[in-house]
């Protein structure tokens, strides 16, 4: 008897955890399909799997997705500010990429700091400023393209900008549905 009662309660623990795992994925896939229903700019597999690669996703929120794109957004342009850099300093690689390169360290600084108030503004709820703030970012992410295209060069940072692009315009989604 004591093994068939412990057997119900631990088969019960699972049945509530598989619930809530499966009621977290539908909130980040439901909201990953609105997203890219409602811009061109994002996909639905790159959605999910940004979001889904944060643990926090498992049981967030919309509002809570939003941040987690916010989070990853600036982490993106952390590690697009520090590829351009890596660039910079392998002679090879530069090969008249320099002054563009240098632009994009200037491009990527901006939009950290841009993207560093966008927390707090997130959390105040403030969404018109992150809105602003991360349209900044995108925009910044798109001038390093442009001027690697201005020179008739291929930007070594393409997938960076690009994905910076998209992180960017799921925060907008997410705000968008929140009441931006």
């Amino acid at each position: 008897m004591l093994i068939s009662k412990s057997f119900m309660l631990l088969f019960l623990a699972f049945l509530l955890l598989l619930s809530t795992q499966s009621l977290g994925t539908s909130v980040l896939e439901d909201s990953c399909k609105r997203a890219a229903e409602s811009s061109p700019n994002i996909s639905y597999g790159f959605c999910v799997s940004s979001l889904r690669a944060d643990p926090r996703s498992t049981n967030a929120d919309l509002a809570g997705l939003g941040l987690i794109a916010l989070d990853l957004t600036s982490l993106k342009a952390t590690r697009a500010r520090s590829h351009a850099n890596d660039l910079l300093r392998n002679p090879g690689s530069v090969s008249g990429n320099k002054q563009c390169l240098q632009q994009c360290l200037g491009l990527y600084d901006d939009a950290m700091d841009t993207l560093k108030r966008c927390r707090s503004a997130y959390n105040g709820k403030r969404y018109k400023d992150v809105n602003i703030w991360v349209s900044g970012a995108m925009d910044n992410s798109d001038t390093c393209e442009e001027g690697f295209k201005e020179r008739g060069r291929a930007s070594p940072l393409t997938k960076e900008n690009h994905d910076l692009a998209q992180l960017g315009s799921i925060v907008l989604a997410v705000t968008k549905f929140l009441g931006a």
